[in-house]
């Protein structure tokens, strides 16, 4: 391995080797479905027919499987490590997204809906609720849907809204001011 090469154990920084990986797996489930239609009908007809349908089943869901897959991941992870506050941005068992631009930290509104009680409030007063500091998730070119708002702002909102002395606002205050905006501004001072 020559020194300028990157560490990649699975080789798929090469479009043509990860889509010869990616295959493997996709004919993982053909394979199974072909020997499945072998034991099942005692010919290999039924070993082809199987593989065939299988394989239609793939190509068409592969990007579905994809996913699927994806999110199936993501939220193992995501209940994996909630329980685990100051390292995976979780508070008081409920995951926090949060994305940094360089200029402001962002905390998606899920995360926030759930710990401050406000499932129930439609979009536009929430929006009202931090006007001005939120943003699309497109507008911060992130995929997916749904507001963004300002953990400061959030920080800010939390200090002066009438239930300030409920323990999981304080939690929620004190986390975003400890683990978010304070390093944060260490790093931009620098």
């Amino acid at each position: 391995m020559h020194e300028s090469e990157p560490d990649d154990p699975l080789w798929t920084r090469k479009p043509l080797r990860l889509a010869l990986l990616r295959g493997s797996f996709f004919l993982l489930p053909v394979l199974l479905v072909a020997g499945l239609g072998r034991l099942t009908s005692g010919s290999w007809w039924g070993a082809l027919g199987g593989a065939l349908v299988a394989g239609a089943v793939v190509i068409a869901a592969s990007g579905l499987i994809e996913r699927a897959l994806g999110r199936l991941g993501a939220a193992l992870r995501h209940g994996h490590w909630r329980d685990r506050e100051g390292r995976h941005f979780s508070v008081a068992g409920v995951s926090l997204q949060v994305h940094d631009d360089g200029r402001q930290i962002w905390l998606h509104e899920t995360g926030v809906r759930r710990l401050l009680g406000l499932r129930d409030d439609p979009p536009d007063a929430f929006k009202a609720r931090f006007s001005r500091h939120w943003r699309h998730a497109a507008e911060l070119g992130l995929n997916g849907k749904g507001l963004w708002l300002d953990a400061a702002d959030v920080h800010r909102y939390l200090g002066q809204a009438p239930n300030r002395m409920d323990p999981v606002r304080l939690r929620l205050r004190t986390y975003l001011d400890r683990e978010l905006l304070q390093p944060a501004a260490r790093r931009r001072s620098r």
